[in-house]
């Protein structure tokens, strides 16, 4: 079944706190669902204590602070099938692109440059921030229906191309010799 997934700091600004809101009911409607959480930080006490409190401890994996290095030899982000976000603060969160670049479709809010990234109901879906209602309701969609996780998944590993070092210098060039010769 697919598994949801986290990677980053435990902070108060990743809002996670409305992640594991959501993540609370999805769990009660599919008591097989999981959820991972990679990363370390201030809040991590404060986190797993929320995580006991709401009592879902038996659908969270914490695996704490892991490496970057770590994190893609061993190709961490596999653990998880959908990328879930609740951030408001990212201008271009690494970490999304990253998630993307495993064929991770990605939940995230409408928030600074999360929407440049998530393109609607093509590789990933977009909730108001602040919402948990919306951000649950995509989780369930993502949850319930396979096909639409596959195509999303998809579209994903197409969309972090368009990141790409060599493309994005391509891009930049192109741009330059457009200005240059005007």
């Amino acid at each position: 079944e697919p598994v949801f997934l986290y990677l980053g700091r435990i902070s108060q600004e990743k809002a996670l706190e409305q992640v594991l809101e959501a993540f609370k009911r999805v769990f009660e409607k599919y008591p097989n669902s999981r959820f991972v959480i990679v990363g370390g930080g201030p809040t991590e006490k404060k986190l797993d204590a929320y995580i006991e409190e709401l009592g879902i401890q038996q659908g969270v994996i914490r695996m704490g602070h892991v490496s970057h290095d770590r994190l893609i030899s061993e190709n961490i982000p596999r653990l998880g099938d959908i990328f879930v976000t609740a951030s408001k603060s990212e201008n271009q969160p690494v970490s999304i692109l990253e998630a993307m670049a495993f064929g991770l479709p990605v939940i995230g809010p409408r928030a600074k440059g999360i929407p440049e990234l998530i393109s609607q109901d093509d590789n990933g879906i977009i909730f108001e921030p602040d919402d948990v209602d919306g951000l649950t309701n995509a989780m369930e969609r993502l949850y319930a229906e396979p096909e639409t996780l596959n195509r999303m998944s998809e579209s994903s590993r197409r969309t972090v191309e368009k990141h790409s070092i060599s493309h994005v210098g391509s891009r930049l060039e192109e741009i330059y010799k457009t200005v240059s010769s005007e």
